[in-house]
């Protein structure tokens, strides 16, 4: 909201490859409730303004058991109507135990494992139509994704310890915004090489190899991988699995999802 068009211009003739997502928390409402009254019409704004400034944008939305439950199919729908043209949707799914009761109050209901499937159902529904869809943040989806027909070309993969880095505010280091795994710090007068130091460390290399605990031999490994923001954000340690990952106990696999019909 802080990219009036004067930014969004300069952004734009900048020559770079960027997408810009803009958060629009959830169904109509959600995001004025979430983040406070009218945001959710200046963000439906940079939205409208971004492609004729030459900035491809995409809103943002959370997965909860709301959005579910309205038809995730629907949500491209509303928005297409709302910004005039048609736009690709990023779902982060907001997950048991991620840590964030107090935004679990404001945008919905976080997903328990059968939301997860019934979330891939939906979505492998709208990218055989041909939507651009993409869940992020969430890899023990993919699986199921996969097991209903969606080519791994088009599952969003995990870039931690890979090639994704994030700077926060305080100029620490981290593998992506919610893993605050420490991988150095951005000081003044020394940021020369900070990227390669950052992922050279071990424990992001152990990261960049999915090298989590009771990952290894698994089938979906090379699309899956577990999260280990989800792992730290409950309170558990470094290279734990995934307490969403169906397959993490003997007994707890769920039956094979099927294809619905709209």
């Amino acid at each position: 909201t802080l990219l009036d068009e004067a930014a969004l211009g300069r952004l734009g003739a900048a020559g770079l490859q960027v997408r810009l997502l803009v958060s629009l928390d959830g169904l109509p409402g959600v995001h004025d409730r979430s983040r406070g009254p009218g945001v959710e019409e200046r963000a439906l704004g940079v939205l409208r303004r971004a492609p004729a400034l030459g900035v491809d944008a995409a809103p943002a939305s959370i997965l909860t058991t709301e959005l579910l439950e309205y038809g995730i199919g629907r949500w491209p729908a509303w928005l297409g109507a709302a910004l005039g043209r048609a736009a690709g949707l990023v779902l982060w799914p907001l997950f048991l135990g991620s840590g964030v009761p107090a935004a679990g109050e404001t945008v919905g209901r976080p997903l328990g494992a059968r939301g997860q499937e019934e979330a891939a159902r939906q979505v492998a529904l709208l990218l055989r139509a041909g939507a651009d869809v993409t869940i992020v943040d969430g890899p023990t989806i993919n699986p199921l994704l996969r097991r209903l027909g969606v080519e791994s070309g088009k599952l969003w993969q995990c870039n931690a310890g890979r090639g994704r880095l994030c700077v926060q505010a305080d100029g620490t280091l981290s593998p992506c915004h919610p893993c605050r795994l420490p991988l150095g710090r951005l000081e003044p007068g020394r940021t020369g090489g900070f990227i390669a130091r950052a992922l050279g460390r071990p424990e992001a290399r152990r990261l960049a190899a999915r090298e989590h605990d009771g990952c290894a031999g698994c089938e979906d490994r090379d699309v899956c991988g577990g999260c280990q923001a989800a792992v730290l954000t409950r309170g558990a340690p470094l290279f734990g699995t995934d307490e969403l990952c169906w397959k993490r106990t003997a007994g707890d696999r769920p039956a094979e999802p099927q294809p619905g019909k709209e």
